[in-house]
Order: structure tokens, then C-alpha cells, then sequence
């Protein structure tokens, strides 16, 4: 059916009017309409701004024409950092330190989220003479309990155990084996819309959809990454339970190259489909499954693709059926295929809440 939002001015006795923002559709070949709130008490700048929003079009030419900073405090950068580490409970991860060092302790996690910077190079900028310091003992104490605290702030008791056994087979895979990453993409929405470019009033053009679209049905996608090669697999499917998920490994596993004796050892997240699947690896002696931490899946590297094709397929595109957006799915992985490199991961500096399970990244 077709969705559009618009704005409805309605006259109202002895009052002004009563502005709306309604909702539209045809179902069963009939117009149907709902408010979805009441924009009355809002000023006309911006009920006219939002009618520019629903169009598609910029509601501002640029972000310093509704946006004055009217104050700035001299250390809000720090007053910030140490709110969020409050939040987080950071005092909770020192509980265990003595009671003069909590705050050094505190002080040198806040300095390093604003700077951050490699475990060398903090350990070149600290003095000769630290080491006799009471900051050289902050550093003792913060060596010896590192274990301890990255596994109160790991959710998963066996992070380290399942995250290493990961990152081995990326490193260093069984010889003659085959690592293959594989997840899924649920609920792809074919959703046709019309997309252009619009004209502001400072006379930039800038890309555009408009508010309404049509839905055409969804798809879920399996993909399957090579790890040592950095080939794609995928394929899509109307459902995503556990049949289509060993079909879909049952495809993967006669179209990677390699001898039919290689272990296949499999990446994969928690996700109720992929576990209890004991019949299908007794049958498949060949085939190991690894799977991530809890909370974790990022350690997944099909991940990484996912991202590049929402980016290059689904995000701003119309599509008028499901089955174009399968044939869009398909050239994507063909074309992405032809020029297809292995995944080199990167080592990132730690940012604000990135912080989580990344306690030794932020000590020195």
C-alpha cells in the first residue's frame, strides 16, 4: 500500500484553525487517514519547515543558521567525559584500589578518552621520574588488576576465550581450511519512492526522496564472506528460519573452492538459528561452528560487508518488487565479487562510549 504524511490545516468555529499531521494510505482500494499529532501550539517557521521535511526538501540551509552557542564552559569537554564515566559506573571498576588512588585512577581514564592514543606512545609521553611517583603506583595497580576488571566489564564470562579462538582464525587458520563468516540480513524492505534532487533557497541542489512510498514486500539475505579470499556468498530467501539457514550453508559449501575434504570452520553469532544444530554438523563432519561473545557480532566480519552493501544497494534506492530487489541484491554481489580482497582490520582509538569491553586500551 501507499504511505504519505503531510500537514492539514482544519477550521475550527470561533478558533484558529487546528494543524495536523496526518497519515494517508489505500487499503482494500479505499483511502484511509489517521492524526498522528497535533502541531497547533507550534510556531508557523516550523510547521512550515516540516512541510519542507516531508517534501524532501532541508528545512535550513546549514546547521549555524539555527543553532547559537550562547555559552561554553571552559572544561566541558572534561565535565562531559567524566559525566559519561559516572554514568558507565567507572568508580564501580576501581572499587578494589585504595582510597588515595581512585581519583588519579578516574583522572587518567578521562585524560585518555580525550586524548587517546596508543599504549607507546602513552608510555613515552610519561616522565623518567613517574615511576617513583604515585602515579608510577596507579600504573602497578592498573597492570595487575587488568584481567580482573575486563572481566567484570566483559557480558560474556568467556569473551576472551571465544574472541581469541575468532581472531586465531583469522590470524592463523587451520592449514588447508576454510573460513567463512556468515550471518543474515532480516526484513529488507523492497519500498518504491521517488527519489531526485531539489533545489534550497540559498540555490544548492541536494539529493531527495519523498515522504511516500509503496511497499513491495520483503527479503532476508544469508551472506557467507571468505575470509582468506574476501569473496561473497549470498543468497535471499522469504523466511529466516533454521531450514533456510543450512540450506543456505548446504549451498555455500558446494560453491567454495577447495577440496570437498577441507574443514570448513563457520563464524557466527548467537542467533537462536544458528545453534541446536547438531543433526547438521553430525552430518557434516567437516563443518565447525565458532561463535562470537555475547554482544559481540561486530567481531564478525561479514558485518563489515553488510555495511558496504546497505550503503551501496538499499540506502536512498527504489525498488518496484521484491524480486527486483533480489536481482539488485545479486548484480551487487556479482560486481562486488570481480574485484573482492580480504578484510584488514585496523586497530581504533577508543572514543567516548566505545569505551566498553575495551578497558586495556586505556591502560598505559
Amino acid at each position: 500500500y501507499i504511505n504519505s504524511m503531510y500537514v492539514e490545516s482544519l477550521p475550527n468555529r470561533n478558533s484558529p484553525p487546528a494543524i495536523l499531521l496526518r497519515e494517508s494510505w489505500r487499503e482494500d482500494g479505499k483511502t484511509r487517514k489517521r492524526a498522528l499529532a497535533n502541531l497547533s501550539t507550534l510556531s508557523p517557521s516550523v510547521i512550515e519547515g516540516l512541510k519542507v521535511l516531508l517534501k524532501g526538501g532541508a528545512a535550513i540551509s546549514s546547521p549555524e543558521v539555527a543553532f547559537v552557542i550562547e555559552r561554553s564552559l571552559p572544561h566541558g569537554h572534561v565535565a562531559a567525559v567524566l559525566g559519561m564515566t559516572r554514568t558507565l559506573g567507572a568508580e564501580r571498576w576501581f572499587a578494589s584500589a585504595p582510597v588515595a588512588m581512585k581519583p588519579l585512577l578516574l583522572a587518567m581514564l578521562v585524560a585518555r578518552v580525550i586524548e587517546p592514543g596508543s599504549n607507546l606512545a602513552a608510555r613515552r609521553a610519561l616522565h623518567q621520574n613517574t615511576a617513583a611517583s604515585s602515579l608510577g603506583r596507579v600504573l602497578d595497580w592498573l597492570y595487575q588488576a587488568q584481567p580482573h576488571l575486563e572481566q567484570n566489564l566483559a557480558t560474556d564470562p568467556e569473551f576472551s576465550a571465544k574472541s581469541a579462538d575468532i581472531i586465531g582464525l583469522y590470524l592463523n587458520p587451520p592449514e588447508n581450511a576454510i573460513v567463512l563468516s556468515v550471518d543474515e540480513k532480516p526484513g529488507m524492505q523492497a519500498l518504491a519512492r521517488t527519489t531526485g534532487v531539489v533545489q534550497l533557497s540559498d540555490g544548492k541542489c541536494v539529493s531527495a526522496m519523498k515522504s511516500a512510498y509503496k511497499r513491495n514486500g520483503t527479503l532476508n539475505l544469508f551472506a557467507a564472506l571468505e575470509i582468506a579470499a574476501g569473496a561473497v556468498y549470498g543468497k535471499t530467501a522469504q523466511t529466516k528460519k533454521k531450514p533456510d539457514f543450512l540450506a543456505f550453508l548446504d549451498d555455500v559449501l558446494l560453491g567454495v573452492p577447495g577440496s570437498p575434504e577441507a574443514e570448513h570452520h563457520v563464524i557466527l553469532d548467537n542467533y537462536c538459528t544458528h545453534k541446536k544444530c547438531g543433526e547438521w554438523l553430525s552430518a557434516h563432519p567437516g563443518v565447525f561452528f565458532h561463535y562470537t561473545p555475547t554482544s559481540a557480532n561486530w567481531l564478525n566480519q561479514v558485518e563489515i560487508w553488510f555495511g558496504i552493501f546497505s550503503r551501496k544497494v538499499m540506502r536512498g534506492a527504489s525498488f518496484n518488487s521484491a524480486a527486483q530487489l533480489a536481482e539488485a541484491i545479486a548484480s551487487f554481489i556479482k560486481a562486488y565479487n570481480q574485484h573482492s580482497k580480504p578484510f584488514v582490520w585496523k586497530k581504533r582509538q577508543v572514543r567516548g562510549s566505545q569505551m566498553a569491553n575495551k578497558l586495556s586500551n586505556l591502560c598505559v
